[in-house]
């Protein structure tokens, strides 16, 4: 199964029970293509809650200490923007808002609610990292887990310097076919195997493979042989020493690499908060690529429908990008995959970081 054929007729690939099944409607994140709908049953949350706490634990943290999630929701336009999670000990920070302006107060935020440990997307993460070595202050948790997009080596140093303690990665899809959890040992990523089957087939590049992946807990939607389309490398060793009987599958994922580019005023926009921004503009089969070609210059692909770009791609990347921004807008066939990989955001303009 592709995402094209899925796209090109999303009901043929439910089941016949789906009215007695309950149901939410999801979309993937986008990370290489185009948006794609599908179906999940409610009862697979359930799932993605415990396989998340036992990953959680092999960091030796525990359930209902606290922590702070940095990611993609949108809590406010101005301060504060976090809340609390009561139920779970949990302090959301949002990531769309992390800039030179509001930095400090994410940092005091964070020193003063003393998390056990802390969570989300390695982009954010690392930028307060970053100012916190910068500014000689650390503050001291148990573990750092990241999801959402790939770590570098580099913010994984980053990272542990300015936390005290290791990070540990997580691979994962919307469609929820395939996940995969780095533990103590840091040997590459466990096969979480309750969420399917996963298979890595060769992708004609030499050590790189792509991820294809068949449900086993969707009732509501099956995916079989679903070609994700990230690319990996996988481990050369299917047991791990930390002695867990589930197997060690990528040592290194590949195919999630965009780059942060900067505002008209140097702040840094992270591609989370591109992609979560310009999504539900997105028409079927549409895919975009938006490149920092100077500072405060940008092209945007967009990719040809029946309907003409409209002012809302214009307006939204003038929001995120500022006023001043020069954006120039292009409509084309497709977007160029380098490695079988589409990058949505690509930063070719060295001029353009402002330390925060």
């Amino acid at each position: 199964m592709t995402k094209d054929m899925i796209r090109s007729d999303p009901r043929s690939f439910a089941s016949d029970n789906i009215k007695r099944i309950k149901t939410i409607k999801d979309f993937s994140s986008g990370t290489t293509g185009a948006k794609l709908e599908f179906f999940l049953p409610l009862s697979l949350y359930r799932l993605n809650f415990a396989a998340l706490w036992r990953f959680y634990g092999w960091a030796g943290v525990h359930l209902g200490e606290k922590r702070v999630t940095l990611g993609a929701r949108v809590i406010g336009e101005r301060l504060p923007y976090w809340i609390y999670n009561k139920s779970e000990n949990q302090l959301l920070m949002s990531i769309h808002h992390l800039n030179s302006n509001t930095i400090s107060s994410y940092i005091e935020k964070l020193m003063e609610f003393e998390p056990v440990f802390i969570q989300g997307h390695p982009t954010g993460i690392e930028i307060l990292a970053d100012e916190m070595l910068r500014r000689r202050e650390k503050l001291k948790v148990k573990a750092v887990f990241t999801t959402a997009e790939t770590l570098i080596d580099t913010a994984r140093d980053k990272i542990e310097n300015a936390f005290g303690c290791k990070v540990f990665e997580s691979y994962g899809v919307s469609e929820c076919v395939v996940a995969a959890f780095e533990c103590e040992k840091h040997n590459g990523l466990h096969e979480a195997t309750e969420y399917g089957i996963t298979e890595l087939e060769s992708s004609g590049e030499e050590g790189f493979y792509s991820v294809i992946g068949t449900s086993l807990w969707n009732n509501a939607m099956p995916f079989i042989r679903y070609k994700i389309e990230d690319l990996v490398v996988p481990c050369e060793k299917a047991i791990c020493s930390c002695g867990r009987t589930l197997p060690l599958v990528i040592k290194k994922v590949i195919g999630r690499i965009d780059d942060i580019v900067y505002d008209a005023q140097g702040n840094p926009v992270l591609p989370v908060t591109i992609r979560m921004h310009l999504k539900p503009l997105l028409k079927p089969f549409q895919n975009y690529q938006l490149i920092q070609t100077d500072k405060g210059e940008y092209e945007f692909k967009l990719t040809i429908t029946e309907e003409k770009p409209t002012g809302a791609f214009i307006k939204m990347l003038s929001k995120l990008l500022g006023d001043n921004a020069a954006i120039k807008i292009s409509e084309v066939t497709k977007i160029e995959a380098t490695g079988g990989k589409i990058r949505n955001v690509v930063n070719r303009c060295s001029r353009t970081e402002r330390r925060i």
